[in-house]
């Protein structure tokens, strides 16, 4: 017949509650003799960890800045980001940025750990391009009679952005016909972005024509920054009874910016010394089109085309004569020095002003201010304060906006102290715009003291503000008793337990129930001090951990209810005392509770550590006070300090740890200054259920009648206007 009923009464339990085993000694105990289950799930499971990142440019070369950007998700943010760049380097942070020495593959790693502990992991591989060059063929002279030398230079030049190097390596030469000597040629640097090198060159054949010289530039075995590439010339090959010619370029100005406009102008002249006519016919421009000879003056005779370089850095500007019937081709040519164009920074910071430990948005934007065609700034902006504060990130990368040639990026400022802050945003500029920088003035003023409050929770399922003398109602979620409220250190949440296993979360605005699929009464609450998690029990001994996302069941064989909980200051063991003068160390590090032998079988009530750490106090019913110090249990004498009938409901130390109040039935407050318990005369009796210090002062919750404030020895009422039992007080940490 028992046994029936036991799988009756558990099947009743099971039905409904998903994925949800409870004890059955604790819902039956008299019932069932049954080993209580002691794993069950009270949430479902939380999403991984998880870490990422993005790096820009997207198809980088070797020399030039990759910033690489992480990110992390379903956390507990504080984290710490550390990056391994698989050629050897390393960097910490959410935004790091690094430069490829060399070309190649490589494994970017990111490890990133979160507040708990936690560790998240992830690789990519990126690839490194080799940088890109260009190859010029000059031949002097431009114009050459057949069986005679003409000396032709290849320039190598380093082109990618970023740090550049010198190339290294062999251009060779090539041709529709003739001879070269010295081919192929060992380049020699010239500056840290050009190598040259020299071959002679002697065309063959009976007729005039258009050679195209072609160099190609082939890098050295141990060049592994540079992709080659090539370039042409073309060389005129002239016949005897031509009159030979020159060609001199020049461009006006000869020192522009990228995308401004130059002027180049091709003067031929007739090499004879006798007999010279002027030139005509055309002239090829290599950048810049074709143009027809005029203005002939002489022996001589030019034109003109507009050149606009796209690049900065020195722009080599050839033109090729194209001959006549009376003159032959040659060529000239000169270089430009182009500049990179002007740009300009605005900084924004909004809100502004603000007050201390809030965030403003600045905003830098970059415009590119010159002449001609705009470019739209790329790469990043560096911020920097004048005064005491943080940045969420330390650069930020550019965006275009809808305006062309206008870009910008934003960062988070977070001031520490009054004051004006000046913000300097500092760009470097990119391969067409030179760097800039502007700064705004951030207004800060002292942030406000906010006035503290409590929250304060009765027997009818309250829950009120106290704030300045006034109580007002957040809401009613429950009707039935909650037992305890109690902040978590940073103050960022309370908790509230209560009976029929009621979890309450309280933010600062608004009341969340948190389900925790059983039916025995919640008592007791208490945070570990370093705000992990909360420890909670009631009713039977259940005993779980809230950590702000999970609730966990912990093990625990003693079934005696639990009506305080207190850590120690350290936070090595949580003190649990409750029915038939059970008394219970958790320990974390094992997860194991343990029973210390208490002397006495009276139900304990409260108990709470002193903050030095070197004992805590136990109280109860029948004058029960008790003083454990880490090892034993000792016993107070009582007799005849107060009525064996009264419950002490309360026992909190001020923040010093010098004074202990313990409070309970008929409104009994006793003091104990670590040698001796003292009962403190009160006109009022109303039951005492709780303690919370503000400062000097306690404030000790009155139950039905007038609430009480201890300070310095002196008792003070405080109306209790709620028409509620009143029975938690806690005040939010600051």
């Amino acid at each position: 017949m028992l046994a029936a009923t036991c799988l009756t009464r558990l099947r009743e339990l099971r039905r409904g509650r998903t994925r949800l085993r409870v004890p059955i000694l604790l819902a039956y105990p008299t019932l069932c003799k049954l080993h209580p289950f002691t794993a069950w799930k009270l949430s479902s499971s939380p999403q991984p960890f998880t870490t990422s990142f993005t790096y820009s440019p997207s198809n980088p070369s070797s020399g030039v800045s990759i910033t690489f950007t992480a990110t992390a998700s379903s956390g507990t943010p504080p984290y710490t980001f550390n990056w391994n760049f698989g050629d050897g380097g390393s960097a910490t942070g959410t935004q790091a940025t690094h430069v490829y020495t060399t070309s190649g593959s490589f494994t970017v790693t990111l490890t990133t750990n979160d507040s708990r502990g936690q560790t998240a992991m992830t690789s990519n591989t990126i690839t490194i391009n080799r940088r890109t060059t260009s190859t010029a063929i000059i031949c002097s002279p431009a114009s050459v009679q057949i069986g005679q030398s003409s000396t032709c230079t290849a320039s190598v030049k380093d082109t990618s952005p970023g740090t550049p190097s010198t190339p290294a390596g062999t251009v060779s030469f090539t041709n529709g016909g003739g001879s070269f000597t010295g081919t192929p040629c060992s380049l020699g640097a010239v500056n840290s972005t050009t190598a040259n090198c020299n071959v002679s060159y002697t065309p063959s054949g009976t007729s005039a024509r258009t050679e195209t010289i072609t160099g190609t530039y082939t890098p050295a075995q141990s060049d592994t920054f540079h992709d080659g590439s090539l370039g042409t010339f073309p060389l005129s090959v002239i016949v005897a009874g031509l009159h030979s010619t020159s060609t001199s370029v020049s461009c006006t100005p000869s020192n522009v910016d990228v995308n401004q406009a130059t002027s180049c102008t091709a003067t031929i002249r007739d090499a004879l010394t006798s007999g010279a006519t002027a030139p005509t016919g055309t002239v090829t421009f290599t950048p810049g089109g074709t143009c027809t000879l005029g203005n002939p003056s002489g022996s001589s005779a030019s034109c003109s085309v507009s050149v606009t370089p796209t690049a900065a850095g020195p722009m080599s500007v050839s033109a090729r004569y194209n001959g006549d019937s009376t003159h032959a081709t040659s060529s000239g040519s000169t270089t430009i020095n182009v500049n990179k164009r002007a740009t300009s920074m605005a900084v924004n910071c909004s809100p502004n002003p603000v007050t201390t430990n809030s965030s403003t948005n600045c905003t830098a934007t970059l415009t590119d201010t010159d002449v001609g065609a705009v470019i739209t700034p790329t790469g990043t902006v560096s911020f920097a304060s004048n005064s005491t504060g943080t940045f969420n990130l330390p650069t930020c990368s550019l965006t275009a906006t809808a305006t062309t040639g206008v870009a910008n990026c934003s960062v988070s400022y977070t001031p520490s102290i009054a004051g004006h802050h000046k913000i300097t945003g500092s760009y470097a500029g990119d391969s067409s715009l030179t760097g800039s920088s502007g700064s705004a003035t951030v207004t800060v003023t002292t942030q406000p003291r906010q006035q503290p409050y409590a929250l304060v929770i009765s027997e009818q399922g309250n829950v009120f503000q106290y704030q300045n003398g006034t109580f007002t109602l957040i809401g009613q979620p429950v009707t039935t008793p909650l037992r305890q409220v109690a902040w978590k250190p940073d103050g960022s949440y309370a908790l509230i337990v209560g009976d029929s296993g009621v979890l309450l979360k309280y933010d600062g605005s608004q009341l969340t129930t948190i389900p925790t699929g059983i039916t025995a009464n919640l008592y007791a609450l208490a945070w570990r001090p370093d705000g992990s998690y909360a420890l909670i029990s009631g009713s039977g001994g259940p005993l779980i951990k809230y950590d702000g996302n999970t609730l966990t069941q912990l093990q625990n064989s003693f079934t005696n209810s639990i009506r305080s909980i207190s850590w120690n200051p350290s936070g090595t063991q949580a003190l649990m005392v409750g029915s038939l003068g059970g008394i219970f160390l958790y320990q974390p590090n094992t997860g194991q509770v343990t029973k210390i032998s208490s002397g006495t079988a009276q139900y304990l009530y409260s108990t709470s550590w002193n903050p030095n750490g070197l004992y805590a106090l136990v109280a109860g019913i029948n004058n029960t006070v008790l003083r454990y110090d880490g090892s034993s249990v000792q016993a107070f004498d009582t007799t005849g300090l107060y009525s064996s009938s009264v419950i002490i409901h309360a026992i909190s130390w001020d923040p010093s740890g010098t004074q202990a109040l313990l409070v309970g039935d008929s409104g009994i407050i006793l003091t104990y200054d670590g040698s001796r318990l003292t009962l403190l005369p009160n006109p009022y009796q109303s039951n005492l259920y709780s303690i919370s210090w503000l400062g000097p002062t306690a404030y000790i919750a009155g139950g039905s009648g007038p609430s009480l404030t201890y300070t310095n020895g002196t008792l003070s009422t405080l109306a209790n206007t709620t028409s509620t039992s009143l029975r938690g007080w806690a005040w939010k940490p600051t």
